[in-house]
């Protein structure tokens, strides 16, 4: 796997196990087997199911296993298969998205993917559908334009889509270079390998084989990504956005951003007023980048710095 592979440090596995355990465990979730496999740093670690419940059950001060999810002791519960079942469901709806009211918009990307709690597979009844946007230098702000109003009018309206589309992490290609060339930590490693693209995989390869920080983080996983998305029938369109689109979004942009900062602010301020100031986040607006980031993807940044490989080199931006 290469050089910085293995988490250093005596107990660094039993500590990385315990910080992903204790996480899913506020989410009111355990970890299967299958997926907790690919989360181990070291070459020495158990590396298929069978292995990796054989190591939990030799360490039941650790973790206890439940149909094939590991828990924290005392947490067990049977799984959950309409949460599974809605991710598949609700990742159907993506699809039907970029394919109708957004495709227009669509050849603006070199990536489009799914993240959060629909790319993990559990999201829960009234989850929204996040999305990872990587636009064409030029296009970042026209595609958000774009998305916005066709979401607003036209997207499909029922009880069984999610309760919102959010597109919380978009920014340009340069950007999106720079950032996934930067050491960030384990959190955004896992974020990054677990998202799935929806439109743009080779080009969101590409992305990935150029940080090879995270093979530190996550080498099975990142290995694994490289393998599945090593391939894409429909290749996005590649340099900058057209003249015309380039023209709307130098137009839009402190508009848009404008209006984005203030809806920010009174979104926190309604989640203060009615108690639920944990949901308050940061809108970040650049003109080579849109962020959403909350006070509990702070939080979990610091819980995933203990289980880290390498400290990361900025918080995320």
């Amino acid at each position: 796997m290469g050089r910085g592979v293995d988490v250093p440090g005596p107990g660094a596995t039993e500590q990385r196990v315990e910080v992903l355990l204790a996480i899913a465990r506020d989410f009111g979730m355990g970890i299967p087997l299958e997926q907790l496999r690919w989360l181990m740093a070291g070459s020495e670690d158990p590396s298929t199911p069978g292995q990796v419940e054989q190591w939990l059950r030799d360490r039941p001060a650790l973790a206890e296993v439940h149909e094939g999810v590991a828990f924290l002791p005392g947490h067990a519960h049977p799984p959950n298969p309409e949460r599974r079942a809605r991710a598949q469901h609700y990742e159907r709806c993506a699809l039907d998205l970029l394919s109708g009211p957004l495709a227009p918009a669509a050849r603006w990307t070199r990536c489009v993917a799914i993240t959060g709690s629909v790319a993990y597979g559990n999201p829960e009844e009234g989850d929204d559908l996040d999305f990872l946007v990587i636009a064409r230098e030029g296009a970042l702000w026209a595609f958000l334009a774009f998305t916005y109003l066709s979401v607003r009018l036209r997207a499909p309206r029922s009880s069984d889509r999610p309760s919102d589309w959010c597109f919380n992490h978009v920014l340009s290609e340069g950007a999106a270079r720079s950032d996934y060339a930067t050491s960030r930590g384990l959190l955004f490693a896992r974020e990054a390998l677990t998202a799935r693209p929806l439109l743009g995989s080779g080009f969101y390869r590409e992305l990935l084989g150029g940080a090879h920080w995270m093979r530190s983080e996550l080498p099975r996983l990142y290995e694994r990504c490289l393998e599945e998305f090593a391939t894409d029938p429909r290749p996005s369109p590649q340099g900058r956005a057209p003249v015309l689109v380039r023209a709307l979004n130098a137009m839009v942009f402190v508009p848009l951003a404008s209006y984005l900062q203030v809806q920010g602010l009174l979104r926190n301020w309604r989640f203060r007023r009615s108690g639920r100031a944990d949901e308050a986040f940061r809108t970040q607006t650049h003109f080579s980048k849109l962020a959403y980031v909350s006070d509990r993807f702070d939080r979990l940044m610091a819980a995933y710095a203990r289980a880290s490989a390498r400290p990361p080199a900025s918080a995320p931006t």
